[in-house]
Formats: structure tokens, C-alpha cells, sequence
């Protein structure tokens, strides 16, 4: 049986509002009024009429404090929330601010750089002294069941403001900022985050026992993209974990994603149990299946998500504790120590000519095998991306098959684009561009009623691709290496592309290489650091694995060094 849960300190005990934040249900739910609601209470207005200007209100503390409790008094609410306005922020930081009748807050845009440099976010703390009084005044008036609620503007909404310097206007100059400059307004939201963060200590220091962050404009950039481009800006990030349901593990999946491979990541999911392929993608993050909804806490949730915490934990100890473990005594390097890693795609189909590549290359190069599965494609790509792989032996490009014509193993539009961003050396081939992967025969298309098929198991069927078919691929691949910059050697391997492509073998179809042939032959652009070469030989046969091998130390030559490690002996 689950342990009882700890009790309540008494403070959050005797506060409906606290005790619902601290998980617990509570009948009936804690309410309280938002603070524009506030504004409209007829003793507001009168008490507005006499002190003059909004501002006025916020930076005088007795009239903040007032005005924070006159819906208590009205309603008898679980909750008071401080009245100021999200823009005391930047306000405090500098910028001129006023609010005037019919139009709303008016606030002087930043200009440039320059002005963003000159932030400082210390100051939303420092310029609001009122602010932190009137809390403190609210936390001596309130009664004992009523809680207090500080807030602060989001730093994406404050940033708004910050450009446009309005809303009328539907916020077109921080728009335009997002497309000609992100990186400047990246900066902007960061100071902007370590300002609201402050202000929000600071809240709950002044007596504060809730804070609320207004998010009033965050539609105008997706919430997923928001928070990757953000996790994309942090240093140090030891580890991450979300717990969400289809909306909310699509919205933290991405920036997960960003993160390298190798940095722990757990995903606490109600869709766990399914295809989790599209959030997955090519990264390392842990799926759990959440068993129950995430919404609330239950006997099944908390041991769920507890799980998910303590194994985020452990990978993050594990990987701190690594550098400090006592010394060991010496012993040789590992082979993989000191050896660049090499990416390679394989497909049962081309399981020899990897095999027999790897042989020969094993000793200079870490060979990382990724299964030409679409997502296999991806992973090593974001390898290549992330500056953990020194070149790649590319045979098998069989997703494009698959991308192209609706198979289930697809690559995606971008496949071949981090040997184009990264000009790392390339050497590729027409691996297994025969075949097309679908699941049962039942699941194919009708559209392909009477295409030559070969059912692998009772879970795949492959679908022989045409001469039409391959001269499309042809062009689209040759296309995409063309963008290369970067040493390329583009293998075709004329005696077959895979293992059903050989003679006597379903697949063995002459006329369907000889146009994918043709069609990368016509669009091939060769140059003095891209060459096309034509292999005699089957992609199984040990040629092609020579072949590809000394093109690879063509490109990328390295020398090979004596080795007395394990079971190689290389020179």
C-alpha cells in the first residue's frame, strides 16, 4: 500500500487555494476574481475616480492594498491577488510608460540592439518597492483562510509590448523582429526572463504564498516552437522530464528533441502506449506511458510519476558522478577511444556490404550502424548535426523509396540535409532503392493492385519500385547531393542494388536500375570535390565494400595506427 500522504504544514492547511495547488482536491474548488475583473467593481471605479491615474493606484500601497481586497469583501474569495499591472516590468527597467483612456497601455518601443544591451533585469525588482510593500500590507489585512497571489507578465508578452510599444496595432514590428532578427529578440525574452524571475522571488519574499504568470500574447508564436527555440539557448541543461497529454507531449517533444543525444530526457505521456514515433523522432528521449491522465494526482499518478522522476534522477547523478569516481588503475584505450565516428545505413538487404565495409574500416574508424528504418536515416543525421560523427558511409538510402511513393520506413524532406549544412565527407549509394515498405499485404494501397510484392513476414510487404519510379528518385537524390559542399563520392553499384536484386531474385529488374542509373547520371553535377563513380558489381559483392572503402579514404584519409586492443591488430 502507498504511504500517507505527509500533512499539510498549517499555513497551506487552513487555505482552500493551497491546499488545491499542493495537489489535493478540494470541495467546493477555491475561487477568486482576476484582477481586470476587479476593475469593473463599482467601489473600484470610485475609489479610481478620486486617486487620479492608474499608475497613481499601483505605486501608492495603501490604494493597491485597497483595491486588492475589494472583491474579498464583496465575494468572500479564497484569494486576493496583488493589483498592479504586468507592465511595472519594464516600466522599472526603464522604459516610459502611460495608460491612457480608450486606448490602453502605452509603453516607448525599444530601438535596436543598443537598447536591448542596456537592460537590466535587477531593475524590475529594484523599481517597484511599491509593489513588494502593498504585498506586505495585503499579508497583515488578510484574514487566516485567504490566500495572496502575486504575478508577473511572461517575457515573451512583455517583449510585445517592449517593440511595439502597443497592442492596437496587432504587434506587426514584433512580427517582423521574429523573421528579420530572432536571435536579437531571443535575447530580449532572456533578460526579460531573468527580470520577471526576480520580481516573482521577490514577490514571494514581500508575502506572496501563489504567483501567476500572464501570458497574453504567447499566440503569437507557437508554444512549441517558443520552447524549443528557448531550451535551445540553455547552457548546462542536465536533464529534462514532461508530463502531458497529446497536446502537452507535442508541445515539449521538440525542444526534448533539440537537446543533444545523450542528455537524459523522460516523457511521462498518456499516448506512451501507441506510435510514438513522431515525438520520438530521431533522439533518445524515454517514453512512459502514463497509465492514467496527468491532470490531477492519484494513487496510480503519483507512483508514475514519481517513476519518472527518480529514473531522471539517476541519470543525472549517474552522469555528475561520472568525473569525480575514484581513479582506476591504468589499462589500454578501449578501441573506440580515440577513433572519429563513422555513420553507415544498413537494411537486411545490404547487411553484407555493411558488414564487409565495416570490416575494413573498423580499425580507423567507431562504426555507428543506424537500420534504414526512416527514422534510422534521422538519427544519424542529428549525429552528423551534432558534431558526433567525422564522415558517413551512406549505402543505404532506401527511405526515399518510401517518402516517395507512401511506404511506412519514410525519411523526411530534409534527409541528406546535414551532410549539406555540415560538409562532412560523404560517400553514398542506391542501397535497397528497389523496394518500397508497407505492413501486411492487406494495408497496401489499391493504387498498387498488381505491383510485383514480396510479404518478408506477416507484418511487411515489399513493393518492387518501377523504372518511372526509380528515374524520380534519381533526380530527387542527385539533386540534394548536388547541394553538397562538402568531399562526395556517389557509388552505383551496377549489378544490383540489393539482395532481392540479383538474378533469380524477385526484385532482379535491369531496366528499373538502369533508369534510377540514368536519371542520377543526367542530374549528377560532378565537380573536383564531387565525383559520380560507377561500381561493375553487386552492392553485396566484397568489390563494392572495397570500392567504398577507398573512396572513403579517398575524402576522408586517415592514418592507420598499430593497435593491441581486444581482438584487432590493425597497422
Amino acid at each position: 500500500m502507498d504511504a500517507a500522504p505527509a500533512p499539510l504544514p498549517a499555513g497551506i492547511a487552513a487555505k482552500p487555494l493551497l491546499r488545491a495547488l499542493a495537489g489535493e482536491r478540494v470541495e467546493p474548488p477555491p475561487l477568486w476574481l482576476m484582477r481586470q475583473a476587479g476593475r469593473y467593481l463599482p467601489e473600484y471605479r470610485a475609489l479610481r475616480g478620486r486617486a487620479g491615474s492608474f499608475l497613481e493606484c499601483c505605486n501608492t500601497p495603501a490604494l493597491a492594498a485597497e483595491i486588492s481586497l475589494q472583491p474579498v469583501r464583496r465575494f468572500g474569495f479564497d484569494a486576493a491577488i496583488v493589483f498592479s499591472d504586468i507592465l511595472v516590468v519594464p516600466h522599472a527597467m526603464g522604459r516610459a510608460l502611460r495608460f491612457a483612456d480608450g486606448e490602453g497601455p502605452l509603453l516607448a518601443p525599444l530601438e535596436g540592439a543598443h537598447a536591448v544591451a542596456g537592460l537590466e533585469p535587477m531593475r524590475a525588482v529594484e523599481g517597484n518597492p511599491a509593489l513588494l510593500e502593498t504585498l506586505a500590507l495585503l499579508r497583515q489585512r488578510l484574514a487566516g483562510a485567504t490566500a495572496l497571489i502575486g504575478f508577473a507578465g511572461a517575457p515573451f508578452t512583455l517583449a510585445a509590448y517592449m517593440i511595439d510599444g502597443e497592442s492596437g496595432g496587432g504587434f506587426a514590428a514584433t512580427r517582423a523582429l521574429m523573421a528579420a532578427d530572432p536571435a536579437l529578440l531571443d535575447r530580449l525574452v532572456e533578460t526579460l526572463a531573468h527580470a520577471v524571475t526576480a520580481l516573482l522571488c521577490a514577490q514571494i519574499e514581500a508575502g506572496a504564498e501563489a504567483v501567476q504568470l500572464f501570458e497574453s500574447w504567447g499566440s503569437l508564436i507557437a508554444g512549441a516552437e517558443a520552447f524549443e527555440r528557448w531550451i535551445g539557448r540553455r547552457n548546462g541543461v542536465g536533464g529534462i522530464i514532461s508530463a502531458g497529454g497529446s497536446g502537452g507531449t507535442a508541445l515539449a517533444a521538440p525542444a526534448m528533441r533539440r537537446l543533444p543525444v545523450g542528455t537524459p530526457k523522460v516523457m511521462i505521456s498518456t499516448v506512451a502506449s501507441g506510435d510514438v514515433g513522431r515525438y520520438v523522432g530521431a533522439s533518445d528521449i524515454m517514453m512512459m506511458y502514463s497509465v492514467t491522465d496527468v491532470q490531477g494526482l492519484n494513487r496510480i499518478s503519483r507512483r508514475v510519476l514519481a517513476n519518472g522522476a527518480n529514473a531522471l534522477a539517476g541519470m543525472v547523478r549517474a552522469a555528475e558522478r561520472a568525473p569525480s569516481r575514484p581513479p582506476r588503475p591504468p589499462r589500454p584505450p578501449r578501441p573506440d577511444d580515440d577513433r572519429p565516428g563513422l555513420g553507415l545505413t544498413m537494411f537486411g538487404v545490404t547487411t553484407p556490404a555493411v558488414r564487409q565495409l565495416t570490416a575494413r574500416l573498423e580499425d580507423r574508424y567507431d562504426c555507428l550502424i543506424f537500420h534504414a528504418t526512416g527514422v534510422g536515416g534521422r538519427s544519424m543525421e542529428k549525429l552528423a548535426d551534432s558534431g558526433l560523427l567525422a564522415a558517413a558511409a551512406d549505402l543505404t538510402t532506401t527511405e526515399v523509396c518510401d517518402m516517395m511513393m507512401g511506404g511506412v520506413l519514410a525519411a523526411d524532406e530534409d534527409r541528406f540535409g546535414a551532410f549539406i549544412r555540415t560538409r562532412l565527407p560523404w560517400v553514398g549509394s542506391v542501397g535497397a532503392l528497389d523496394m518500397v515498405n508497407f505492413g501486411p499485404r492487406d494495408t497496401v494501397p489499391e493504387k498498387y493492385c498488381g505491383r510485383r510484392f514480396v510479404e518478408h513476414n506477416p507484418q511487411v510487404t515489399l513493393m518492387r519500385t518501377t523504372p518511372e519510379e526509380n528515374a524520380r528518385m534519381g533526380e530527387w537524390i542527385a539533386g540534394r547531393v548536388n547541394r553538397m559542399a562538402g568531399p562526395v563520392r556517389f557509388l552505383l553499384p551496377e549489378g544490383g542494388i540489393s539482395a532481392l536484386d540479383a538474378p533469380g531474385q524477385p526484385f532482379h529488374d535491369p531496366e528499373a536500375d538502369r533508369a534510377l542509373f540514368d536519371a542520377i547520371g543526367r542530374t549528377f553535377e560532378e565537380s573536383a570535390n564531387r565525383r559520380l563513380l560507377r561500381i561493375p558489381h553487386h552492392v553485396n559483392d566484397p568489390a563494392f565494400a572495397d570500392a567504398a572503402a577507398e573512396a572513403l579514404a579517398e575524402i576522408h584519409p586517415l592514418e592507420r595506427t598499430r593497435r593491441r586492443t581486444g581482438r584487432h591488430a590493425a597497422f
